[in-house]
Protein backbone atom coordinates (compact mmCIF):
# COMPACT_ATOMS: atom_id res chain seq x y z
CA UNK A 1 0.00 0.00 0.00
CA UNK A 2 3.07 1.92 0.81
CA UNK A 3 4.15 1.66 -2.87
CA UNK A 4 1.05 3.05 -4.43
CA UNK A 5 1.53 6.24 -2.36
CA UNK A 6 4.80 6.64 -3.03
CA UNK A 7 3.73 6.49 -6.83
CA UNK A 8 1.28 8.83 -6.41
CA UNK A 9 3.60 11.13 -4.60
CA UNK A 10 6.07 11.32 -7.65
CA UNK A 11 2.79 11.36 -9.63
CA UNK A 12 2.18 15.03 -7.85
CA UNK A 13 5.96 15.48 -7.85
CA UNK A 14 5.35 15.33 -11.94
CA UNK A 15 2.53 17.70 -12.13
CA UNK A 16 3.98 20.50 -10.58
CA UNK A 17 5.25 23.93 -13.21
CA UNK A 18 8.93 23.79 -12.54
CA UNK A 19 9.11 19.82 -14.04
CA UNK A 20 6.42 20.59 -16.54
CA UNK A 21 8.69 23.03 -17.97
CA UNK A 22 10.96 20.12 -18.82
CA UNK A 23 8.56 17.88 -20.93
CA UNK A 24 10.79 15.08 -21.35
CA UNK A 25 11.51 15.14 -17.23
CA UNK A 26 7.76 15.35 -16.51
CA UNK A 27 7.02 12.89 -19.16
CA UNK A 28 9.71 10.42 -17.60
CA UNK A 29 8.32 11.34 -14.30
CA UNK A 30 4.34 10.09 -15.03
CA UNK A 31 6.14 7.12 -16.49
CA UNK A 32 7.36 6.54 -13.75
CA UNK A 33 4.37 6.92 -11.25
CA UNK A 34 2.01 5.21 -13.28
CA UNK A 35 4.55 2.10 -12.99
CA UNK A 36 4.98 2.43 -9.34
CA UNK A 37 1.46 2.60 -8.86
CA UNK A 38 0.56 -0.10 -10.70
CA UNK A 39 3.09 -2.31 -8.75
CA UNK A 40 1.72 -1.07 -5.92
CA UNK A 41 -1.98 -1.66 -6.35
CA UNK A 42 -1.42 -5.00 -8.12
CA UNK A 43 -0.08 -6.28 -4.91
CA UNK A 44 -2.72 -5.31 -2.97
CA UNK A 45 -5.10 -6.64 -4.93
CA UNK A 46 -3.45 -9.64 -5.19
CA UNK A 47 -3.05 -10.29 -1.55
CA UNK A 48 -6.69 -9.33 -0.52
CA UNK A 49 -8.89 -11.99 -1.22
CA UNK A 50 -6.96 -14.36 0.64
CA UNK A 51 -6.83 -12.22 3.51
CA UNK A 52 -10.72 -12.17 3.28
CA UNK A 53 -10.58 -16.09 2.94
CA UNK A 54 -8.50 -16.73 5.91
CA UNK A 55 -10.73 -14.37 8.35
CA UNK A 56 -13.74 -17.45 8.02
CA UNK A 57 -12.14 -20.25 10.39
CA UNK A 58 -14.74 -23.04 10.40
CA UNK A 59 -13.79 -25.50 8.24
CA UNK A 60 -16.56 -27.86 8.68
CA UNK A 61 -20.68 -27.31 8.34
CA UNK A 62 -22.23 -27.35 11.45
CA UNK A 63 -25.99 -27.23 13.02
CA UNK A 64 -27.11 -23.98 14.88
CA UNK A 65 -29.98 -22.95 16.36
CA UNK A 66 -31.86 -19.42 15.64
CA UNK A 67 -33.27 -17.31 18.02
CA UNK A 68 -36.40 -18.77 16.65
CA UNK A 69 -35.85 -22.28 17.40
CA UNK A 70 -35.11 -23.65 13.51
CA UNK A 71 -32.47 -25.41 13.33
CA UNK A 72 -29.65 -24.91 10.25
CA UNK A 73 -26.86 -26.07 8.78
CA UNK A 74 -24.03 -23.63 8.63
CA UNK A 75 -21.84 -24.43 5.74
CA UNK A 76 -18.20 -22.46 5.29
CA UNK A 77 -17.84 -22.84 1.70
CA UNK A 78 -21.05 -20.82 1.20
CA UNK A 79 -20.45 -18.37 3.96
CA UNK A 80 -17.01 -17.62 1.86
CA UNK A 81 -18.69 -17.34 -1.17
CA UNK A 82 -20.96 -14.65 0.25
CA UNK A 83 -18.43 -12.66 1.76
CA UNK A 84 -16.59 -12.88 -1.99
CA UNK A 85 -20.26 -11.78 -3.81
CA UNK A 86 -20.49 -8.59 -1.33
CA UNK A 87 -16.83 -7.84 -1.45
CA UNK A 88 -16.95 -8.05 -5.45
CA UNK A 89 -20.69 -6.24 -5.56
CA UNK A 90 -19.13 -2.95 -3.42
CA UNK A 91 -16.00 -2.99 -5.92
CA UNK A 92 -18.44 -2.93 -8.36
CA UNK A 93 -20.64 0.21 -6.76
CA UNK A 94 -17.30 1.73 -6.27
CA UNK A 95 -16.56 1.51 -9.66
CA UNK A 96 -19.48 3.13 -11.19
CA UNK A 97 -20.32 5.80 -8.58
CA UNK A 98 -17.00 7.87 -10.20
CA UNK A 99 -18.80 7.78 -13.58
CA UNK A 100 -22.34 8.50 -12.00
CA UNK A 101 -20.61 11.60 -10.70
CA UNK A 102 -18.42 12.90 -14.00
CA UNK A 103 -21.89 12.53 -15.54
CA UNK A 104 -23.44 14.29 -13.12
CA UNK A 105 -20.56 17.14 -12.75
CA UNK A 106 -21.11 17.50 -16.54
CA UNK A 107 -24.80 18.24 -16.64
CA UNK A 108 -24.60 20.89 -13.81
CA UNK A 109 -22.39 22.79 -16.33
CA UNK A 110 -23.97 25.71 -17.56
CA UNK A 111 -22.25 25.46 -20.88
CA UNK A 112 -24.42 22.68 -21.90
CA UNK A 113 -27.58 24.31 -22.36
CA UNK A 114 -25.82 26.11 -25.12
CA UNK A 115 -25.16 23.18 -27.35
CA UNK A 116 -28.00 21.71 -29.59
CA UNK A 117 -26.10 18.51 -30.16
CA UNK A 118 -26.33 17.89 -26.29
CA UNK A 119 -29.94 19.22 -25.77
CA UNK A 120 -31.00 15.92 -25.48
CA UNK A 121 -28.20 15.12 -22.61
CA UNK A 122 -28.35 18.15 -21.11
Amino acid sequence: MFVALVGHIILIISSIPPVIAHPNGALAALSLAIVIMGLGTGGFKANISPLIAEQQRLSRPFISKTKSGERVVVDPTLTTSRIYMVRFLLQVVNQYDGLLVVVFLFLRQPWCDGWPDLHDVC
